[in-house]
């Protein structure tokens, strides 16, 4: 993964090598987690408020506690082309968009979701990131967009966790010059599809 994006939440989260992140479930029950770096230490929470109309979840810079990236499930009543948006700090305003991500499922399965940046193709036929799950369920690729090179910049790899109220681990690893807070932002967006999709009885396979 040699690819770069450039800074999408800040450029401060752009480091100039590759990073390893690993996010841990706090409490089965709830959908909180912590994140930690390579050296184990905790560099971002991820807040989940429990009894909210729309799902969202807050990734709060550990030490600072400040909010950095709000992800939120946008209502619909269809079950196809699910979307989730995230937003700046803990912004839900149309100026704080950031990006959307779009999950494009298959049948009963659902094998990529679309990432398309704010201020970007507004038709939404050419996302800027695909995220792809691979062949053997557990791990997803971020991509560059098609025609963008279609580069690898991110992993994401469930490696724990096989059922839904069971505590979750994600690793997360991430290229050179790209801004590990929107992968984070991705990584806690695809574990909300994944929670959504087993409620809703379609296979997230991961």
């Amino acid at each position: 993964m040699a690819a770069r994006t450039g800074a999408v939440v800040d450029a401060r989260f752009c480091a100039p090598h590759a990073t390893e992140f690993t996010l841990t479930k706090t409490k089965s029950w709830f959908r909180d987690f912590t994140i930690t770096d390579a050296s184990g230490a905790a560099v971002m929470k991820v807040d989940a408020p429990p009894f909210t109309f729309v799902r969202r979840s807050i990734l709060v810079d550990a030490a600072s506690r400040r909010p950095l990236v709000t992800t939120e499930r946008s209502p619909t009543l269809f079950t196809l082309g699910r979307r989730w948006e995230a937003f700046k700090g803990d912004g839900s305003r149309p100026r704080d968009l950031l990006f959307s991500a779009v999950v494009q499922p298959w049948l009963f399965v659902i094998r990529e979701v679309h990432v398309h940046l704010a201020g970007g193709d507004r038709s939404e036929k050419n996302p800027d990131f695909v995220i792809r799950l691979s062949s053997c369920g557990r791990e997803w690729t971020v991509s560059r967009g098609r025609s963008d090179g279609g580069a690898a910049v991110a992993t994401i790899k469930r490696t724990t966790g096989l059922f839904l109220f069971e505590g979750l681990a994600f690793s997360v690893s991430v290229s050179p010059g790209v801004d590990h807070a929107f992968i984070l932002a991705l990584a806690v967006i695809l574990h909300e599809i994944r929670q959504d999709g087993i409620q809703r009885g379609q296979h997230a396979a991961f």
